[in-house]
């Protein structure tokens, strides 16, 4: 996906697995979708703020639900 450029695909990829994974999942489900994520931002050469949108609204919807 990032040789072809498909960046507004990762992001909706990130999108899913944040608003999908919940803590009844298996640890292993939240496990694989940590490598699937680690290893996209790991090979992008440039890690643009479009792609870490979803990580920031997560965090923001996180805190809203703690505050």
């Amino acid at each position: 996906m990032l040789d072809l450029e498909c960046y507004d695909l990762i992001v909706k990829m990130f999108e899913h697995f944040l608003n999908a994974v919940r803590d009844h999942h298996h640890g292993m489900a939240f496990s694989l979708i940590v490598n699937i994520m680690d290893l996209v931002l790991e090979e992008s050469e440039d890690i643009s703020p479009h792609m870490l949108k979803p990580f920031l609204k997560s965090v923001k919807n996180n805190n809203e639900v703690w505050d």
